[in-house]
């Protein structure tokens, strides 16, 4: 049956099996098992049967109930890989086995088992193989969600495990718990008895004389050294020799790579033809499935690029100190680095600084090249990675693994900062009934726990980048995780001349002296380009001036002034007059409306950006929130178009659009004082949800004239201030149409003039 639940299985009890010890000695003797690796796992399960008092037919029992929890347990390298391969063939369990790893089963249950004749038991597997000493075991609560699809899939739990690394959750669920013990001299010597006839006492008396541990083989090691007709002697030379290549590098043969070649190449001839490369999306019921712990499983290449400080001194050398346009992120780094000198002094804990951030703001904004200032200015390794680099991995438990293995390497690295990108698309937690839930809830859940407690990352400086913190979770921005949020505008005028200034470095000075005027500032010749650049990001910065060396590079000189201003002039959308005088009366509209109703300060206007104009403020917010402040706030977000109809008599399509226009911000500010804030004219104290309530806008209906009626009223209130101070909207369009963009002091300075305006923009001419 390919799919979903299977048909149910027979209660009636099969027949008694023998002994595996019997069932051993008549399979070394048929040819059937005479593998070492077999006979020494089938031993090692006897002993746990017998240690814990039960026999082959009480497991029969247990695997034979639909919810059962079954643990077997040896301290062996490759028993678990072997032990399953044994339960397939039949050779542990009376008759065939098919298994399916418990990662691959679906949220509803469903389990991808074939339909074949000769399999008696359909069994759900974990495979706990031996740990890599630095990969960290599986989240219990990715492990609770997949218990819960298997219960529902009807088929009983089979964790077979090398390692004492076992989940609690599992040891405390299992129905039952087989300790096999450890690969030891009895063992050994056993299973040289059943597949060579070597007599018992004598090969345990050479294993003690050789001095081998045993400790230090795989399961598969004995199928090299123990076969028919090879002599104790020489079989204790290979065991012997085996054991000196320690699989953790600690031992006496050629280092860690060449044990590790070899132990790979055991592993592979001992399990024959098993497809080892086989990708997750083409699974089988017999593919070779891994738990998350296994050593395979850690050997997966790292997901972190590692970057070192750069040496000092360098013309071109990104530190927080010189950074421009950071604000309070460039103070956060600062304050670190002050606290971090204390923490190297052992006067203040780690948990007393303030080391996780998350940065946000519009794509090109400098995310990342603020965490490469900040490796440089802390002196610190840096740790660069992203979550669509962790999610490429796709299978949940490799995703996992992928986060772990971010965090661990930091750690192992500390002091040290760890960069991590895109950390919105952990996104959300979901409800349990949209559709993989359980896989996002996971995601977020783990990366809470890589990121609570100090103590856990201590050393570990945790910077987060995002252009959309609204999409990620809350819990991951509260107190003890991303506590500390910045958002990184785009650059203002400021920022850009000190980009300039940087990125330019020893080419600054020739830049300066061909700039046009007389005898030109540095500070001057880079804001008159910044100025004319306003809008652009600080990626877009670095692409101008590498393209600009570029372009003077072809031509066998020095960068010049002209070629970055011939660049500027080729990124700039290039506007007539008369567009740029209407651009220029909408945008002092807005300042002259939030100025006058008294809403905050103009920060910026611009009309160079290649997406249009905009008007930048810093509103007021330690006001009296009344209703007629929402409406002065509505006002100055209609004033745009409020001045163009003063000032031409009729008005363009530039104040509506997309969803963040003015229009669409006036609405929804209207919208909200009549569902949300409690201003409405009809039942004021009924609170509604503005989520999609602005689809009730679309017909006609009490809700939607009255929030035009608020619009209306916020307009008049618009073209009223405007006609009341016509004269400085003019002069201020006259300047922002002249120079382009105009920051806070400038617009200030306008204002304060009292000069009549020379504009031709009251008659439309432009």
């Amino acid at each position: 049956m390919a799919g979903g639940k299977q048909q149910r299985r027979s209660r009636k009890r099969p027949p008694a099996a023998p002994s595996l010890a019997t069932a051993t000695a008549t399979a070394a003797a048929s040819g059937a098992h005479a593998i070492a690796e077999s006979v020494a796992t089938l031993l090692m399960i006897e002993q746990g049967l017998r240690q814990s008092g039960i026999g082959v037919g009480t497991l029969v029992d247990l695997l034979d109930l639909e919810t059962s929890v079954v643990i077997i347990r040896a301290e062996a390298r490759g028993f678990a890989d072997s032990a399953k391969r044994l339960l397939e063939a039949g050779a542990v369990l009376p008759g065939r086995a098919q298994t399916v790893d418990l990662e691959h089963i679906r949220p509803v249950g469903h389990i991808r088992f074939t339909d074949a004749a000769d399999v008696r038991w359909r069994i759900v597997s974990m495979l706990c193989e031996t740990d890599n000493a630095d990969q960290e075991s599986e989240d219990e609560t990715i492990l609770r969600v997949r218990i819960a699809h298997t219960a529902r899939a009807g088929h009983p739990l089979l964790v077979i495990a090398e390692t004492d690394r076992i989940p609690p959750l599992l040891t405390l669920a299992a129905d039952r718990v087989l300790d096999a013990g450890r690969l030891d001299a009895p063992t050994i010597a056993r299973t040289a008895a059943l597949i060579a006839g070597h007599d018992n006492g004598h090969v345990q008396s050479a294993i003690a004389a050789a001095s081998l541990d045993p400790a230090r083989l795989s399961v598969g090691d004995l199928s090299l050294a123990i076969r028919p007709g090879v002599p104790i002697d020489r079989m204790i030379a290979v065991l012997t020799h085996l054991a000196t290549i320690d699989a953790d590098g600690d031992g006496d043969g050629d280092g860690e790579d060449a044990g590790m070649a070899m132990s790979d190449a055991r592993r592979r001839w001992s399990q024959g033809d098993r497809d080892w490369d086989r990708p997750p999306n083409s699974l089988s019921a017999n593919s070779g499935n891994r738990h998350r712990t296994s050593k395979r499983a850690a050997s997966v290449p790292s997901t972190s690029e590692v970057i070192q400080p750069q040496p000092s001194g360098g013309p071109l050398r990104l530190r927080v100190e010189t950074l421009s346009g950071y604000g309070a992120a460039q103070g956060w780094a600062l304050d670190l680095k002050a606290d971090l000198d204390l923490w190297r002094a052992g006067t203040l804990p780690w948990d007393q600084l303030s080391s996780r951030l998350l940065l946000s703001g519009p794509p090109g904004t400098g995310k990342t090249t603020f965490a490469r200032a900040l490796c440089n200015s802390l002196e610190l390794p840096l740790h660069v990675t992203s979550v669509s680099t962790w999610l490429e991995a796709s299978y949940l438990g490799d995703v996992i693994k992928q986060m772990n293995g971010a965090f661990s390497e930091a750690r192992r690295n500390a002091p040290s900062i760890l960069f991590i990108d895109e950390c919105d698309g952990i996104g959300k937690r979901q409800p349990q009934n949209r559709s993989h839930a359980d896989y996002w809830n996971a995601l977020v859940n783990k990366m809470l726990e890589l990121l609570d407690g100090a103590a856990k990352s201590e050393g570990v400086i945790i910077v987060g980048a995002t252009n959309r913190p609204e999409a990620m979770d809350e819990a991951l921005k509260r107190s003890g995780r991303w506590e500390r949020q910045i958002t990184i505008p785009m650059p203002d005028r400021a920022a850009l001349t000190g980009i300039l200034a940087h990125h330019l470095g020893e080419d600054c000075e020739a830049v300066v002296e061909t700039a046009p005027g007389a005898s030109p500032t540095a500070m001057g010749a880079l804001d008159n380009l910044a100025r004319r650049a306003v809008g652009l990001s600080g990626a877009d910065i670095e692409r101008l001036v590498r393209e600009a060396r570029g372009h003077a590079r072809r031509q066998g000189r020095s960068l010049t002034y002209g070629d970055l201003d011939a660049g500027l002039a080729h990124r700039r959308v290039r506007r007539s007059r008369d567009v740029r005088c209407r651009m220029a009366v909408h945008e002092a509209g807005h300042a002259l409306v939030r100025r006058a109703l008294k809403l905050g300060t103009e920060v910026a206007l611009t009309i160079e950006d290649p997406g249009g104009g905009y008007a930048e403020a810093t509103l007021d917010m330690d006001i009296v929130q009344s209703p007629e402040w929402v409406q002065a706030l509505i006002a100055a977000q209609l004033a745009g178009r409020a001045a163009e109809g003063v000032v031409f008599g009729n008005v363009t399509a530039g104040s509506g659009g997309s969803a963040t226009s003015d229009l669409a911000n006036a609405t929804r500010l209207a919208l909200s004082m009549e569902i949300e804030l409690g201003f409405g004219a009809s039942q004021p104290l009924l609170h509604r949800s503005m989520e999609a309530a602005e689809l009730l806008l679309l017909n006609e209906s009490p809700l939607s004239e009255a929030v035009h009626a608020r619009l209306e009223a916020a307009f008049d209130l618009a073209t009223r201030t405007i006609a009341a101070d016509r004269a400085s909207l003019l002069r201020l369009a006259d300047a922002l149409t002249e120079a382009g963009s105009l920051n806070a002091a400038e617009i200030a300075a306008v204002f304060a003039t009292g000069a009549p305006s020379q504009s031709q923009a009251s008659d439309g001419s432009g």
